[in-house]
């Protein structure tokens, strides 16, 4: 297997691979065969086919730079589509480096090893007859940066081709799929007004023979006056008239121009170079109309003057899949140099158009049915550089393909251990070897599959063994006749039974995403027709206790340490194991360990620390873990191997502590009370926040740049929480939440019954209501019909306001935030959930507020994430059902109904409806 990108180099292992290897194909049994036929391994990503970390990668929201991408987050693919980033290493350095240079200008830092899919478009083999599997002119394969680096050219074969060619070509990405946005100027007319529009205003020039410009403007629903004659042939039009006077419909686009801040200096907001595939296709379109041409042959050509705007009408090209390349040169009027024009020169097809124009668009040529140069690009350099810090990123696209660099260019990624898989298949001695990649869906194990097929196609010598089944891109099986064995992916779908299964190996890469345990018990009942079947699971840490990963998680732990039961007075039990088929490397920290501040417990969890993961880039993600709540979970998952709550917590410890405090709510006897009220009905838990305002304090806050000291309210909080009694044993397990011991100390009632009962809380109410002067009570709308017939029919007169628990809706205002508003001359406005969790977030992180200690509103509290919108409305949610923060959710009702204008009692009945 050492052919391909290791032809002729040792492969090294780093000890701790070593380690693992060494362990899971070298540990014998007495009878020859293998000791462990379980292998369970959990680490951080530390190794990687890795870009230099100021690589720009585009991605939905935007550019970002390799070194900030994360698990989670997304780029794109070859074609263009959104795909997720399924992992990131560490920063990795001392690599051999790259630079690479396409024929299009694009220029890319990569280590020796990064992997590309290139087609050689001049292979300088032999003429005649070629192997089946032999490479062929534009056939494409995955090469290294260190292999492109030795074949960038084929030498010269005589007189044919008296000078050297270059060797490798990288496909042109697809138009990247992106949502419609709701854009300033519709694009057609925003694309025609930078193309012939006056920079200072919202006037156009426009030729009566291309009056068609005008006719499509107007179907964008733009109204257009003409206001003069500039010349003999063409217009000066006004966009955007609504039958107002002059000033104003010139002002109304104006404004939206000026908003965009193109006036004086032309350019293409991010808005628009992010905007939907046929948005950004309209704005180019008015670009073309105004400023293009097209030649006779069909290439089209876009000329500006401005250099900012030409570097960002070459961006708009390149993410609706053109290649272009610009020129620059001196532009003269009357024999004068005035200026520099910037020619951008593109091939566009008829099944495409770039112009509404139709005397443009007629030139447009149908598409060659042979491979057309615009759809590629040569790579013309690849040289030796400096080694930079370097990363790599896996994602889920079916091809294992994102894209790099503002040129877009499509480049690869692939795991280790689709490795293992052909070890399987080929070297391990045995007869008719099953191998599947194993996951819940189909999709999903052809990632694992893909990636060996990477590794074979890239290898002469594999490529030579190997049957391949299905075409390029579409591989389904891999076969190696000799033995009768084959490797495919295998969904847990696909064979539910197991029926006719004979697994040699079973591969599970992403462990933690597997969402139960079908696929792996479907490989593992077929393991009783094998002398030494494998199934290897690799993971990195993950957040969701209830899953299979958790639980081979906590195996491996006790296969490690070894007989649980063991004694320390009796050593004849120390370190017996508790499953001797199983090998488990598991990295973690220690109890007690706290990575935040102590350097000295990193190793423990990063076993390439000092190889591929510095300590620097640590104490940096360290201070990020610090400042940014949101940011500590992740980091603690991905660097530090430790299983948290959530993915990405709403609000850490080290902010949460502080704010607990032991009081007894009846210090506040007789004072106002605002109220949160999170009803549930069968499995999750109710919950009623209380808060009362105690004083104020001095915070200083910045205003317009400049610190100034207001002074804030301070509050005193606590909850109540209700949850069905029937079911509270097997909900606890489910969840694996002390439900039975929080009721036990009095945190959670369980009244009877198997759903809620509702008049346990409307009692509650009614004892508060004698207890303090409850101003209002926010509610959200689920189930709260049922609730409010127990307090009607207790008689109570409780002020209720909806407070819905989303980010899209807010409550209806109630008369006193009306008479409010108006105060303020502002229009009223209800409660909704991102203000008032603003209003929590700013207390807590202030200290302004004293949360009564409750391990119910503490767990709800740490397995809280955010939702958010495109405008950064942020709401509390949960990654999974067992997460209860219906506790969380009543607080932050509850202080937004604290900071609204208070409503004079009335009845409940007449508010509802």
């Amino acid at each position: 297997m050492n052919g391909g990108q290791f032809e002729g180099r040792p492969f090294l292992l780093h000890p701790s691979q070593a380690f693992k290897l060494g362990n899971i194909f070298g540990w014998l049994r007495a009878d020859g065969t293998r000791r462990f036929r379980r292998a369970y391994i959990e680490e951080g990503k530390g190794n990687g086919k890795a870009l230099s970390l100021d690589t720009i990668i585009p991605t939905p929201e935007g550019w970002k730079l390799m070194r900030d991408l994360r698990a989670g987050d997304r780029v794109f693919d070859e074609n263009g589509k959104p795909c997720n980033v399924t992992g990131a290493t560490e920063v990795m350095q001392n690599h051999d480096c790259y630079l690479l240079r396409f024929s299009d200008g694009a220029e890319v830092v990569a280590d020796a090893d990064h992997l590309w899919v290139t087609s050689a478009l001049r292979t300088g083999g032999a003429k005649g007859p070629k192997r089946a599997d032999a490479p062929r002119k534009g056939k494409p394969a995955i090469r290294t940066t260190s292999e492109i680096a030795r074949t960038l050219t084929v030498p010269a074969s005589g007189s044919k081709h008296p000078q050297a060619k270059w060797n490798h070509r990288v496909a042109i990405a697809g138009p990247l799929t992106l949502p419609d946005v709701d854009l300033p100027i519709p694009p057609y007319t925003f694309g025609a007004w930078l193309g012939d529009g006056n920079s200072a205003d919202a006037r156009l020039t426009v030729a009566y023979a291309d009056w068609a410009v005008v006719e499509a403007i107007k179907a964008e629903g733009v109204e257009v006056q003409e206001r003069a004659k500039h010349s003999g042939t063409t217009a000066r039009v006004i966009l955007g008239s609504n039958g107002r006077s002059q000033a104003a419909r010139n002002g109304s686009m104006q404004a939206r121009l000026r908003t965009l801040g193109v006036l004086g200096r032309k350019h293409i907001p991010d808005i628009y170079l992010w905007a939907g595939e046929s948005q950004r296709m309209a704005l180019l379109q008015g670009l073309m109309d105004t400023d293009g041409t097209i030649a006779t042959g069909g290439q089209s050509e876009l000329t500006l003057c401005c250099e900012r705007l030409a570097a960002d009408a070459i961006k708009l090209i390149r993410s609706l899949g053109f290649k272009p390349t610009m020129t620059a040169s001196p532009s003269v009027l009357n024999g004068r140099q005035v200026g520099t024009r910037y020619r951008i020169q593109f091939w566009a097809y008829a099944n495409r158009p770039i112009f509404k124009m139709p005397r443009k668009a007629a030139r447009q040529r149908q598409e060659p049915k042979t491979r057309s140069l615009s759809r590629g690009r040569m790579i013309v350099a690849c040289d030796p550089v400096p080694s930079v810090p370097v990363r790599c990123i896996s994602v889920d696209s079916p091809s294992r393909m994102y894209l790099a660099g503002e040129h877009l260019v499509p480049t690869h990624n692939s795991p280790f251990i689709g490795g293992v898989g052909l070890y399987g298949m080929m070297a391990d001695g045995e007869p008719g070897a099953e191998i599947y990649a194993v996951a819940a869906h189909r999709d999903q194990a052809k990632i694992l599959f893909n990636d060996a097929v990477s590794m074979v196609e890239q290898s002469p010598d594999l490529k030579s063994r190997i049957t391949m089944s299905g075409g390029p891109g579409r591989r389904y099986n891999m076969a190696w006749l000799k033995t009768s064995s084959f490797f495919k992916p295998l969904s847990r779908s696909a064979g539910k039974s197991g029926s006719g299964l004979r697994p040699h190996f079973g591969l599970a890469d992403e462990m933690h995403e597997h969402p139960n345990r079908d696929a792996v018990e479907m490989i593992e009942r077929g393991f009783k027709f094998r002398r030494q079947p494998l199934l290897a699971m690799i993971t990195n840490s993950g957040t969701d206790r209830n899953s299979i990963c958790w639980e081979e998680h906590e195996h491996a732990v006790r296969v490690a340490a070894g007989n649980p039961d063991a004694k320390d007075d009796d050593p004849a039990y120390l370190g017996v194991p508790i499953d001797d088929t199983t090998f488990s490397f598991v990295c973690s920290l220690d109890p007690g360990d706290d990575p935040l501040n102590d350097r000295s417990c990193w190793a423990k969890a990063n076993p390439l620390l000092g190889v591929t993961i510095t300590e620097d880039y640590l104490a940096d993600v360290v201070a990020q873990a610090k400042a940014i709540p949101g940011k500590l979970n992740g980091i603690l998952r991905l660097h530090f191997c430790v299983w948290t709550d959530a993915e990405a917590a709403w609000m850490t410890r080290a902010v949460l502590e502080p704010c607990l405090a032991d009081f007894d709510p009846a210090i506040h006897h007789g004072k106002r009370v605002s109220q949160g009220l999170d009803l549930s009905q069968s499995r999750d838990i109710t919950a009623k926040a209380c808060v009362v305002e105690t004083g104020s304090v001095p915070v200083t806050v910045i205003v317009e740049g400049e610190p100034v000291v207001v002074e804030k309210p301070t509050y005193d909080a606590w909850i109540e929480a209700w949850t069905p009694g029937d079911t509270l044993a097997a909900r606890a397990a489910r969840d694996k939440a002390p439900y039975e011991v929080w009721v036990r100390e009095g945190h959670l009632q369980a009244p009877p019954g198997q759903s809620i009962r509702f008049d346990h809380v409307a009692q509650s109410l009614a004892d508060d209501d004698r207890d303090f002067d409850i101003g209002m009570v926010g509610y959200d709308r689920y189930a709260f019909r049922r609730f409010e017939e127990e307090v009607h029919q207790l008689g109570l007169a409780i002020n209720f306001v909806e407070h819905p628990q989303g980010g899209t809706k807010k409550g209806k205002p109630t008369p006193a935030m009306i008479a409010a508003a108006k105060a303020e001359g502002k229009e009223p406005e209800g409660l909704w959930m991102p203000g008032s969790l603003r209003a929590l977030e700013e207390a807590m992180l202030e200290r302004r507020i004293r949360l009564k200690t409750n391990p119910v509103l503490i767990s709800a509290i740490m397995s809280a994430v955010t939702d958010q919108d495109r405008w950064e409305n942020r709401w509390l949610a949960k990654e999974r059902a067992a997460n209860k923060i219906d506790a969380a959710v009543a607080l932050v009702m509850a202080l937004g109904v604290a900071m609204a204008p208070q409503t004079p009692a009335f009845d409940p009945m007449a508010m509802i409806g």
